[in-house]
């Protein structure tokens, strides 16, 4: 790596941004799981339902029971692979703005 791509990656701007990045998935990851649990159509009935959730990718499955529930490992990986690379880019590019501002603030 460059000096320069390092001297962003060891920063606060961007600690910040990749935990915005990462907390964007956690929200969308609670918001898939809340569609899941309790659907846009309560009156709808299905025997056996079987759920999934997980954002981008579904991470884990259940049918009726709470002991048929099992987790998608490969949805799992996949969703926390493009997790961390968004949350990566995420603080770059508030690393790169903020650098860019305090820079011209300085000026």
């Amino acid at each position: 790596m460059t000096k320069n791509v390092k001297s962003r990656i060891i920063n606060l701007p961007f600690f910040l941004g990749f935990g915005a990045g990462e907390w964007i998935f956690v929200v969308l990851n609670i918001l898939a799981y809340r569609r899941s649990k309790y659907p846009s159509n309560p009156n709808s009935f299905c025997d056996p339902c079987r759920s999934e959730f997980g954002f981008p990718f579904a991470l884990y499955q259940q049918d009726n029971s709470p002991e048929s529930g099992e987790i998608i490992w490969g949805g799992l990986v996949f969703d926390v692979l493009i997790a961390t690379v968004c949350a990566v880019v995420i603080g770059l590019v508030f690393s790169a703005v903020w650098s860019s501002l305090s820079s011209d603030n300085s000026r």
